[in-house]
């Protein structure tokens, strides 16, 4: 088995990316159980005394961007002190594209929490960040910036493939910068404050990328 695969102790199903596994401490082994999605909610479930969350009606979907590129994603469903659903992207089989979520109270029905989530993501990816200053952008990246003066993404990690080290970078409109790259595409902003906030992924956010300030000379005719 690959080292990004991961494989369930309780049905043996087994995943490539290993997304959504749960390491539990078990008192059966004395160790680690691998618990696949399906059956950490089943587990949950059952401690919770309620049904456990349906997932077989969850099929990728294809969702075309601002640009009318397409993206596809996959879901997961997991239950624990809420019931939680996110739709990923997989890129270059990394899970290093568009990524949203929902949280919701644990009884909702998965249905009524993925057609929120459908929702989210088409609000996501009508916005864009990033500008690219090139006519191959689908075949190699040009100089990038932002095109206005807020950014939504989320920080994240990857194996360089050349080095096979791991490099930390963020994902912003579905596409990973290392830390060095995402600092130049702010580079016309050099002199300006920032602030960082960090919040949980299934938080409701401002997505847009010229969010209104206050008018700073509102005596000045405009």
């Amino acid at each position: 088995m690959s080292n990004n695969q991961a494989k369930c102790d309780e049905c043996g199903i087994s995943r490539s990316h290993g997304g959504g596994f749960t390491h539990l401490s078990s008192e059966k082994n004395g160790g680690t159980q691998v618990l696949c999605p399906s059956c950490w909610n089943n587990y949950m479930a059952h401690r919770m005394g309620i049904e456990p969350p349906e997932l077989s009606d969850l099929e990728p979907v294809r969702i075309l961007d601002r640009d009318g590129i397409p993206h596809t994603f996959e879901f997961e469903v997991r239950l624990s002190t809420g019931l939680g659903v996110v739709a990923y992207e997989i890129v270059n089989g990394e899970r290093l594209g568009y990524e949203f979520s929902v949280f919701e109270h644990p009884e909702t029905t998965v249905r009524e929490a993925y057609s929120k989530l459908i929702a989210r993501i088409t609000a996501g990816l009508s916005v864009k960040y990033l500008e690219t200053k090139d006519e191959h952008r689908h075949f190699r990246w040009g100089p990038t910036s932002i095109v206005g003066s807020a950014v939504n993404g989320r920080f994240e990690e990857r194996c360089d493939s050349k080095t096979g080290e791991e490099q930390l970078g963020v994902v912003v409109d579905g596409r990973f910068l290392t830390f060095e790259e995402f600092g130049r595409s702010l580079s016309s902003y050099i002199g300006f404050n920032f602030r960082i906030e960090c919040v949980d992924a299934a938080d409701t956010l401002d997505i847009s990328a010229s969010p209104e300030r206050p008018d700073l000379v509102p005596w000045l005719e405009r």
